[in-house]
């Protein structure tokens, strides 16, 4: 896909379990455009990382551990990847289930069609999370709660990041406007080995 016109951020969220890795990519838009020497990339890090995995470890099994962010920075002239590093499991007891199995979470914008809209595949669910092909009445509820973090801004200091659906046909990038968590299960495809 090519890269959007900046200021933006992609963060690309990597996961480990039972032998295996994959990933689940985030786009935001800045609100303002930040130079890059000036952003605290640890600082975001962190931040990028509380922002999905306060809710999500609950659905993580305990064997799966969010490996850490690569992510890169663009100010609407140049860009800049930093690899951020934290460990950080899962609490759920239960097994995990097949690390191709998502929760699938719609992301929405303003702009109608196919460009306006997107999806994350978030994997390393916890088997009480789900029921058949769909989520458990508990993956659900904290299904819910994902999508909603999942809309909301990550704040760093002053600044702060809204979530955002970079277009592959448009090279376009919208900011998010509404979220769900989708109760049919999906397929995760993107598997990474490279973090």
């Amino acid at each position: 896909m090519p890269r959007p016109p900046g200021p933006w951020l992609r963060a690309e969220y990597f996961f480990s379990g039972e032998e295996k890795e994959w990933s689940s990519i985030l786009w935001f838009i800045p609100s303002a455009a930040i130079p890059l020497a000036t952003i605290d990339f640890n600082n975001l890090g962190v931040e990028l990382e509380l922002h999905l995995m306060t809710t999500f470890e609950l659905m993580l099994a305990n064997t799966v551990a969010m490996r850490g962010i690569y992510m890169i920075a663009n100010d609407g002239t140049s860009s800049l990847g930093f690899d951020f590093y934290n460990p950080h499991f899962g609490v759920n007891t239960n097994p995990v289930m097949p690390e191709d199995v998502a929760m699938v979470v719609q992301l929405i914008t303003a702009t109608p069609g196919p460009s306006g809209r997107g999806r994350v595949y978030l994997s390393g669910l916890a088997k009480d999370m789900t029921n058949g092909s769909y989520l458990s009445a508990t993956g659900d509820s904290i299904g819910d709660g994902l999508a909603a973090a999942l809309k909301g801004n990550v704040a760093i200091g002053g600044d702060h990041y809204t979530p955002a659906v970079a277009s592959p046909t448009t090279s376009a990038i919208h900011p998010v406007i509404i979220t769900n968590a989708v109760k049919l299960l999906g397929t995760n495809r993107k598997r990474k080995t490279r973090f």
